[in-house]
């Protein structure tokens, strides 16, 4: 089961009174898109979290990671997003897997 949230941090006010304020500009949104999904209970957990803006190009080779991935999808999502002003993730919160993407306006 794959459960799909957004989430935007700010108000309907916020939102629509987004123009400018003088000598303030507008109002920073942040936009986040959250995929959660329930972890495979016969593989081990994620061993760490992976970010976008970490240095490390891919989760490393561990038996949390199935057998026929390199690591690839994660590194195209960091070229997108770090391409689009965006920060991606993906931990693990007990039996949930979550990816998030986050964008600043």
């Amino acid at each position: 089961r794959i459960v799909v949230q957004s989430n935007v941090e700010a108000s309907l006010d916020d939102i629509m009174d987004c123009g400018c304020v003088p000598d303030a500009g507008p109002k920073p949104v942040t936009v986040r898109f959250r995929v959660t999904n329930q972890a495979d209970p016969s593989r081990p957990a994620l061993s760490q979290s992976w970010s976008s803006q970490d240095e490390v190009q891919a989760l490393p080779t561990d038996s949390s990671r199935p057998t026929l991935s390199d690591g690839l999808g994660l590194q195209h999502i960091r070229m997108v997003a770090n391409s689009c002003d965006m920060i991606a993730a993906l931990w693990q919160e007990g039996a949930q897997v979550c990816f998030e993407l986050r964008v600043e306006t």
